[in-house]
């Protein structure tokens, strides 16, 4: 909090229970309703796919006429909303990734949100255990179908 003070702004922790911090909107929940200035969260990427289209569309924002909305940013930009389209139908994938790199940029640029740290994981294996893969999107989800034991 002191760094806060330190440019004069004034921080009041207000900590809440996981269903009521991430609750739906139906169930009134402080994300999904925007009712609050600043939260820390961790949402990690769980694919290999950078399509995260869910959490920043602005059809995605939870709302009365769209309950089950997934998006928690409150955050709504068309110029977004159209690049997500085009790269989820782009079938080049040098293509696709330049538009990916458009959409970083321009989120980047609005500053949406301030990453502020990257969680470190660490996972046991035992050597009988093969067909294993480990990647920084998925963590150990990535493929369980191969996973096999000697």
């Amino acid at each position: 909090m002191q760094n806060f003070q330190d440019v004069g702004a004034e921080m009041t922790i207000k900590n809440a229970r996981s269903d009521t911090m991430f609750g739906s909107w139906t169930a009134g929940g402080v994300l999904a309703r925007g009712t609050f200035e600043m939260a820390g969260s961790s949402y990690p990427l769980n694919t290999t796919d950078p399509d995260l289209s869910s959490r920043f569309l602005c059809r995605e924002r939870a709302s009365d006429a769209s309950p089950q909305g997934q998006q928690r940013y409150r955050y709504c930009n068309s110029a977004i909303d159209t690049m997500f389209a085009d790269q989820a139908r782009e079938t080049d994938p040098a293509k696709r990734r330049a538009i990916v790199n458009q959409i970083q940029q321009v989120l980047h640029e609005e500053y949406n949100q301030i990453y502020l740290f990257d969680s470190a994981h660490a996972f046991g294996l035992l050597t009988r255990v093969k067909n294993f893969k480990l990647t920084p999107f998925a963590g150990f989800h990535f493929n369980p179908q191969e996973w096999d034991v000697e």
